[in-house]
């Protein structure tokens, strides 16, 4: 067998659908297939015809799972002094790797710019939340009133 010919996961994958999603697109005609024993192989010309770029220009198995995501986020907060505008600043930078944060005394507002991977970023906003709105902390748990010991 031509070691060019892809198998149904491997087509799944480069597609980014289900292996039944192909299972389908090879039973109904759509994507033409060789059946060797049990197992179908999908020759790269009848996947270039299904999606109309060169199988090449796919992504491979190994640059999917070299993916990386970023995120870049813009927070503007109203009404806020200097001393919690560093504070905030601060907190952002532990936790995103990329940070810029100006502060406009005049009209006592901050600007955060965040880069960097999604959860940290994510993470970073949470954050900023709590920091920014106390409210959103827990209540304290509120004890009944006292019970007489018997």
């Amino acid at each position: 067998m031509p070691g060019g010919y892809l198998t149904i996961a491997q087509v799944a994958e480069r597609l980014q659908l289900q292996i039944r999603t192909i299972h389908h697109y090879v039973r109904s005609g759509r994507l033409k297939a060789v059946r060797i024993g049990k197992q179908y192989r999908i020759a790269p010309e009848d996947l270039d015809k299904l999606v109309g770029v060169p199988a090449a220009a796919l992504p491979t198995e190994a640059a999917i799972d070299r993916r990386h995501t970023d995120i870049v986020a813009i927070v503007h907060i109203d009404v806020i002094d200097a001393e919690e505008a560093g504070r905030i600043a601060t907190t952002a930078r532990y936790k995103v790797d990329h940070v810029q944060a100006i502060y406009d005394d005049e009209r006592k507002r901050l600007k955060v710019i965040l880069a960097g991977d999604l959860p940290s970023v994510t993470e970073a906003l949470g954050m900023i939340e709590l920091l920014t709105n106390p409210s959103k902390l827990a209540p304290p748990r509120r004890l009944g009133p006292a019970r007489p010991w018997r």
